[in-house]
């Protein structure tokens, strides 16, 4: 043996490697486009989202039944206090909300607390007025 690689032999890994790119590539295109369509639904729902409670209040009864069965369960009356759960996923948000109390109001402007949230400035600095 003189440390060549037979033509064939070497004909047929070069197929083989250029199989196995072809393929990568088109699961790297695919998964590409995955993410942009992601982001394009989170800003669709965002978008919607920034609506939602007014689109509730303008919605007539029976949209507002659909809603309310879509997002709670085990509804009750009970001593003239309604409680329900909220379903998945959104008792994960609900539980993320942040709070308002009468103790976090300061100079007229509300601001929410929550200690799931991180405390202290956010990164985008703002000039003060």
């Amino acid at each position: 043996m003189d440390d060549k690689i037979e033509d064939t032999i070497f004909r047929a890994l070069t197929a083989q490697f250029r199989k196995q790119e072809r393929k990568i590539a088109r699961e790297l295109e695919l998964r590409l486009d995955a993410d942009l369509s992601y982001m394009d639904e989170g800003i669709a729902l965002m978008s919607i989202a920034k609506d939602a409670k007014q689109r509730f209040l303008d919605a007539d009864l029976a949209v507002k039944k659909h809603v309310l069965s879509v997002v709670l369960s085990n509804c009750s009356f009970r001593d003239r206090k309604v409680s329900a759960t909220y379903r998945k996923p959104f008792d994960i948000v609900a539980e993320k909300l942040p709070r308002e109390s009468a103790a976090a109001i300061t100079d007229g402007a509300k601001t929410a607390q929550n200690a799931k949230w991180l405390p202290g400035p956010d990164s985008n600095r703002r000039p003060s007025d």
